[in-house]
């Protein structure tokens, strides 16, 4: 046990401890996504007990990828003064604090969303879900670029860490499993060609950020749903981490 309490570097970001507070979504942010004032009193109670690193709840990078009402949204240049407030609470309390960025895909709120919902194909989860809508060429190239943006804009605010969610079927991890990925183009098939989505927001995101800038990921390696992801191709997907530049 005594090893959870030594220090443990992640690429060039160099943690305490073994304590790392998972993302959740808290709901702590206003109707446009700006987070508030409790969120930073709850990271900071956070750093003071001793919690090693914080990932902050699911944020999202697009005003289509609002997955429910109280989301925190990273989406415009606005909001970056809120979330250095949140940041500088918690590096007050001495601790550590990453930023995981998301896009709910065809799991977003109808209610809560600008426009038809998202997603790799155009395939509702089950038969009381909302159909979504097949993401164009341009749509798919348009949320890479939301997520670069969305990153670069943590990193303004102060953010240690980047954490990109691939998991919980929102958009990354939709694009991963053939459950909800049935594209027939360069983005939908064999996994290689299904796993582009996120080497290519990947790619976006470390280009954005630079090199040395700790760039995590969420990943999701197996779906429990039938013609899912399987814990082999989500191994195999392990495999290529590094590749995509993420530490």
């Amino acid at each position: 046990m005594s090893n959870l309490f030594e220090p443990k570097s992640i690429g060039t970001l160099e943690i305490p401890n073994r304590f790392v507070r998972s993302a959740t979504a808290e709901r702590l942010a206003d109707e446009v996504g700006s987070p508030l004032p409790q969120l930073g009193e709850m990271y900071a109670a956070l750093a003071r007990g001793g919690v090693g690193l914080i990932i902050n709840g699911h944020t999202y990078v697009h005003p289509s990828g609002r997955a429910h009402a109280g989301m925190s949204g990273i989406y415009d240049d606005e909001l970056i003064p809120a979330w250095e407030s949140v940041v500088q609470a918690t590096h007050e309390a001495g601790g550590l604090i990453a930023m995981q960025i998301n896009h709910g895909g065809r799991q977003c709120d109808p209610a809560v969303i600008e426009g038809p919902l998202l997603a790799p194909s155009a395939v509702a989860m089950n038969a009381e879900s909302q159909r979504p809508v097949e993401m164009s060429e341009r749509d798919i190239q348009n949320i890479i670029r939301a997520f670069a943006d969305a990153a670069g804009r943590a990193k303004a605010a102060g953010f240690d860490a980047v954490q990109i969610h691939s998991a919980h079927g929102y958009l990354v991890s939709e694009f991963n499993s053939p459950a909800s990925n049935w594209r027939r183009d360069a983005w939908g098939g064999k996994l290689t060609r299904r796993v582009r989505f996120l080497e290519s927001v990947a790619a976006a995101v470390r280009d954005e950020v630079g090199g040395d800038y700790p760039l995590f990921v969420k990943l999701g390696t197996m779906d429990f749903v039938r013609d899912g992801l399987t814990v082999d191709e989500g191994v195999e997907i392990i495999a290529h981490l590094a590749d995509m530049g993420l530490d």
